[in-house]
């Protein structure tokens, strides 16, 4: 997964990184929310319901 699809440019209008580098907790939040609905998705890398 490209990185910029969990936190690209235009996130940084409305959630910048305080720092420039680091995420604060509300857009680690929205990160971990694109990560898990990518990885976790029907099919996606990390989908549980294949595994047996």
């Amino acid at each position: 997964m490209d990185g910029l699809e969990l936190y690209g440019p235009a996130d940084a209008v409305d959630h910048p990184l305080p720092d420039r580098l680091h995420p604060d907790s509300v857009t680690h939040r929205l990160i971990g929310e694109r990560f898990a609905a990518h990885a976790f998705r029907a099919d996606g890398p990390l989908d549980l319901s294949r595994r047996r």
